[in-house]
């Protein structure tokens, strides 16, 4: 993951990766304006810096939202376990992650439910319990949100290809 030789702080800036993508997919103009219309809005703005233990904290957080995912700790509980303030938390894993750790956490759990899916004779009910989704019906308003099919319609493209 991060090398011993990183230096003391990184600067992260969140837009980043959007800007990245757009250029990647063919979209440089796109990404040139926003990136100009950023430069202008945040000149002055000062950057945010990270130290090596904020960042390592961020990465004991995601270890063991994955190691719990059935049983996530609340934000709180993580905050305490990785010994970092819960606004710090909350502020460095946006920093890092490009997203809240509520969208982390219900981004890893569609993973592990797509993979279920695949890989397992595991029943919808089953997938819900094992990441994490209390009731079935939530699960499956999430899922079809995300993916815009239900659980079983993606099981069936997933294991026919």
């Amino acid at each position: 993951m991060y090398s011993s030789s990183l230096p003391e702080s990184y600067i992260f800036y969140p837009a980043f990766f959007f800007i990245l993508s757009l250029a990647l997919t063919g979209q440089g103009l796109t990404a040139a304006s926003y990136l100009l219309d950023l430069m202008q809005r945040y000149t002055s703005a000062s950057p945010v810096y990270l130290s090596e233990d904020e960042i390592a904290a961020v990465l004991q957080a995601k270890r063991l939202i994955k190691e719990n995912i059935g049983s996530v700790p609340t934000i709180l509980e993580l905050s305490k376990s990785v010994a970092l303030n819960k606004n710090k938390l909350q502020k460095a894993f946006q920093l890092t992650e490009g997203k809240s750790i509520g969208e982390y956490i219900r981004a890893l759990r569609m993973e592990l439910a797509l993979e279920l899916l695949e890989k397992s004779d595991m029943s919808t009910g089953d997938i819900a319990k094992a990441v994490g989704y209390h009731g079935v019906s939530n699960f499956y308003h999430i899922f079809q949100q995300r993916f815009g099919e239900t659980p079983q319609a993606v099981r069936v493209l997933l294991q026919n290809n």
